[in-house]
């Protein structure tokens, strides 16, 4: 239906008619998270054990501006930015045959950021 062409060669967009018709618009949705995952285990001696998990995830995204009247217009998108860091330590230490101590220590940080673009030749209104 896009690759319609009008009279005059230009193509053919469709559109509503009325005002307060419902009219939206489709982005492609991508997908371009990253992820670093780090696993290391030393053994200390017999009874210590040293155990290190780490993840890291960078997830960017961009979305169209919602409008409330009908749906997402293209040209003004919103950027976000959404990450992820983990981190945990483990020490385990065998006391005895029958007993066993475990010390943890763990990180998490979770972060989010979103920030508004204009399209090229727009201003913001002061």
């Amino acid at each position: 239906m896009l690759q319609v062409t009008n009279a005059d060669g230009s193509y053919y967009f469709p559109t509503h008619t009325t005002f307060g018709d419902p009219l939206s618009y489709n982005s492609p949705a991508l997908f371009h998270e990253k992820q670093t995952i780090v696993n290391g285990d030393y053994l200390m001696n017999q009874k210590n054990t040293l155990a290190m998990r780490f993840m890291y995830n960078n997830d960017p995204r961009v979305a169209s501006f919602n409008t409330p009247i009908g749906g997402a217009l293209p040209g003004a998108p919103t950027n976000s930015l959404y990450s992820n860091a983990n981190a945990v330590l483990k020490l385990t230490t065998i006391i005895t045959n029958s007993l066993v101590n475990e010390a943890r220590g763990s990180f998490q940080r979770l972060f989010a950021s979103a920030n508004d673009s204009l399209p090229a030749g727009w201003t913001p209104r002061t």
